[in-house]
């Protein structure tokens, strides 16, 4: 505690001075803290502090607040050891302790004159954690809202549909082109011609918000990974007009399967439904990851990729733009599709919310909002046995990681042309109906109180996840 110096106040209470300045009262420390406590205009039941001695903590306790995360880097005295404060001194322990948690609900109180005293300090660090608890928050939500989604989606795509599905199984071999990545940040509008010029020497792998751009470009991808089982997936398919073949589980909106230019490939998306109906069997595999990009990472290798070539994701907006076309997808996304019901409209806000900050590439500073944030810490955190390139224009350097490399370089690197037919295997599922068989049974024993432990989104006091879930069970019990 090297400029915090210990002090008997003129009341007799301990306190606290910095440079010959009291950072906490010289009389009463204790009624100083009350009277801060009392004029907060909101207070939830759970608090991080931090605040330095336990003046505010105390008072916190005789308000009955039942959780206080005590931030402190430096150490002063305890004045309680109370179990509902759970003292911290470092931002990795503070992540360990709150990433298993399912909520958020948190007031942040700190003692301004106490983080006066280091400001270049304690600012940046109680930055980084309002950050983390923002993208755990949303991550959370995003999670509760899609992971029920994809199980009402899953049934209906198995057990309610007529569509017989083709599925992806892994490659052997190692594929002697690479494959390209084409998202949909706006920068992609420099890299179309680094496309063409390339496209018979490599795989193209597709999102579906890229879709329509290409196809304005005369550009045809080979693949296209939808993973999002909201409104948007279909929303970007339904205007692409070209055969193209899809790679996705079955666990993404029924609507998109019914278009008939696209030849579906599933993959396991290892949901819950999912790890019971394709138990053992030979298929492609992905974790959701929350990005089609990253789940293309994960795929890619089992195709017999290990040579990726990333263009046009930004993860931030680059000339006031997240992605190409933005304007008509955020006012046609907002306007269109009254028929989605509750449900299917959180998944909607989800996917239109901004709330803007900044990411660092390694050369400048980058705005973006919280989902891409999010997003690119966890791509960054990421290890990959691959050899990833960005392209000759890339607008984010992803922390100078990547090397660039140049259409003219594909070409001599890679001078064979893509070969037919393409790069996948299929795999024949023979046992389709002991699989359903296997489902059913197992759906149908299942009470509310269980499978709300296999399925994180679900909620007993939802009406519309009661109202699936009874209707569903009544389709399982029928079906046997």
């Amino acid at each position: 505690m090297a400029y915090y110096e210990k002090k008997i106040g003129k009341k007799g209470h301990i306190t606290y001075t910095f440079n010959g300045k009291y950072i906490y009262s010289s009389y009463d420390p204790y009624r100083e803290a009350k009277y801060f406590i009392g004029n907060l205009k909101s207070l939830k039941k759970k608090v991080i502090t931090c605040c330095g001695a336990d003046f505010i903590n105390l008072e916190l306790l005789n308000r009955g607040i039942s959780e206080i995360i005590s931030i402190e880097p430096i150490m002063f005295d305890h004045l309680t050891d109370h179990n509902n404060i759970r003292r911290l001194s470092t931002f990795d322990e503070f992540k360990s302790f709150i990433k298993d948690k399912n909520e958020f609900e948190y007031s942040l109180i700190i003692w301004q004159p106490y983080i006066e005293t280091s400001p270049d300090s304690f600012l940046p660090f109680l930055n980084k954690i309002k950050e983390y608890i923002k993208k755990l928050s949303f991550s959370k939500k995003t999670e509760s809202f899609f992971s029920f989604i994809e199980f009402k989606n899953f049934i209906n795509n198995i057990f309610l549909s007529r569509k017989k599905y083709t599925f992806l199984s892994s490659v052997k071999d190692r594929s002697r082109n690479p494959a390209v990545i084409i998202s949909s940040g706006y920068s992609l509008y420099q890299n179309i011609d680094f496309i063409r010029k390339i496209r018979n020497h490599a795989y193209l792998f597709s999102l579906p918000s890229s879709l329509p751009f290409l196809y304005e470009n005369h550009i045809f991808p080979d693949f296209v990974l939808a993973v999002d089982p909201g409104y948007a997936t279909y929303y970007h398919l339904c205007k692409y007009h070209h055969n193209i073949k899809l790679i996705s589980p079955l666990t993404i909106n029924s609507s998109v399967f019914n278009l008939e230019n696209f030849d579906s490939l599933i993959i396991n998306y290892n949901s819950y439904p999912e790890s019971i109906f394709f138990d053992s069997f030979d298929m492609i595999s992905t974790q959701p990851e929350g990005t089609v990009f990253m789940n293309l990472l994960r795929i890619l290798p089992q195709l017999g990729f290990y040579d990726i070539i990333i263009a046009g994701q930004d993860f931030g907006y680059y000339k006031e733009r997240s992605h190409i076309n933005e304007g008509y997808f955020e006012s046609e996304f907002r306007a269109t599709a009254c028929y989605i019901n509750n449900l299917e409209s959180k998944i909607k806000s989800l996917e239109t919310s901004k709330d803007f900050t900044y990411i660092n590439d390694g050369t400048k500073k980058i705005k973006t909002d919280l989902p891409f944030s999010i997003y690119y810490d966890h791509f960054i955190q990421q290890s990959f046995d691959l050899n990833l390139y960005l392209t000759e224009n890339p607008y984010n350097l992803l922390n100078n990681r990547y090397k660039t490399i140049s259409s003219g370089q594909i070409k001599n690197k890679y001078p064979e042309l893509i070969e037919s037919p393409q790069p996948y295997n299929i795999s024949v599922m023979n046992d389709f109906e002991d699989r359903t068989d296997k489902l059913l049974m197992l759906f149908s024993e299942i009470d509310k109180n269980e499978i709300t432990t296999k399925l994180s989104g679900f909620k007993t006091n939802n009406n519309i996840h009661n109202y699936l879930l009874n209707k569903y069970s009544r389709i399982l019990i029928d079906r046997k």
